[in-house]
This record gives C-alpha cells, sequence and structure tokens, in this order.
C-alpha cells in the first residue's frame, strides 16, 4: 500500500511543478513511474523528494498510532537490521509496528543514489546547477557504480549472521539490493 501512496504522490508532484506521468506501474514487488519534467533542476528535486516524504509520513503516522496505544521505546523498530517487536495486544498494533519497519527500510533503499531509487535523482537535481546536466548524470551514474560494489561488500560481509530472529539471512536484503 505504500509503494501506491508513493507512486500516486510523485505523479501528482510532477503534474504540479508543470510536468505529465504517462505511466504508473503497480506490481507485487513494487511500484514505478516515470514523470516527464521541464528542464528545470528545482523541478526534479521537488518530484524525487515526494517518495522519501511520503514513506517518512507513513512511518510518522505508524509511530503515533503506536505511542498513542500506550507503545513506549518505539526506536527499535527503526532499526532495519534488528527491529525488537513489542508484544502486540491486537492485530492493528502488529500491523502499525511492521509498518514502521517495512517504511523505513523503504525509505533506506529509496534514498541510495541508484536507478530507480529517488536518491539518484535527488543527487542528480542538487548536482545539475553546479556542474551541468550532463556532467551531474555522469557523476550520479559513478556514484551508483560505488554503492553497488559497497551493497556487494556488505552482503559477503554479513553473510553467516542470523537477521530477524534467525527467520532470514542478514546478507538477504543486501543481495536484493
Amino acid at each position: 500500500a505504500s509503494v501506491i501512496v508513493h507512486e500516486a504522490v510523485r505523479a501528482l508532484v510532477a503534474r504540479r511543478v508543470g510536468g505529465r506521468t504517462n505511466l504508473i506501474v503497480l506490481g507485487p514487488t513494487g511500484g514505478w513511474s516515470q514523470p516527464h519534467l521541464p528542464s528545470d533542476p528545482p523541478a526534479h528535486l521537488v518530484t524525487a523528494i515526494a517518495g522519501p516524504l511520503t514513506y517518512l509520513a507513513i512511518i510518522v503516522t505508524a509511530a503515533c498510532c503506536l505511542a498513542a496505544a500506550g507503545k513506549d521505546n518505539l526506536l527499535h523498530l527503526f532499526s532495519p537490521f534488528e527491529p525488537v517487536f513489542q508484544e502486540p495486544t491486537s492485530f492493528g498494533l502488529l500491523v502499525a509496528q511492521l509498518t514502521v519497519w517495512i517504511n523505513t527500510w523503504l525509505l533506506l533503499i529509496n534514498l541510495l543514489p541508484i536507478q530507480p531509487c529517488d536518491g539518484a535523482e535527488v543527487l542528480r537535481s542538487i548536482l545539475w546547477p553546479l556542474v551541468g546536466r550532463a556532467s551531474a548524470s555522469a557523476a550520479s551514474a559513478h556514484i551508483a557504480y560505488g554503492a553497488a560494489a559497497v551493497a556487494a561488500i556488505l552482503a559477503i560481509t554479513f553473510q553467516h549472521q542470523d537477521f530477524i530472529q534467525g527467520v532470514v539471512p542478514q546478507w538477504f536484503p543486501l543481495s536484493i539490493l
């Protein structure tokens, strides 16, 4: 559901800054939209940060619901590798805890400077006025190669450690990345 909200907000923001979105693809593993924006760095930046801000709004809303329900020590849910889930007294509280944890993961991954994540577009739109569009795109691509190498090294480094109470190995999300 958060991916649907993310793509809808991104398409709406693209339209508000003078662009258009012809296609939004939603599938079982995520969503993707390709907005066509004017050649203006601020328009690209505003559209790119709409996605991460959507995830942040979902996280804050779910965390506020948990706090209102009397759950304390919510900071452990923000740990992507070692979340500590409190004993839920209802199905809704379990869903809220999972919403915080999953959307924290989605936010962190979406901020990475690699395509198709919004972090690549944020980086490119910040560099664009400083070094030009072509150089900003090249720098963004080089940083993406470095991020992929770091993710591969981390996946190899963490391959023997357990994650989420021994169910999922810690290297799994890094290798997916």
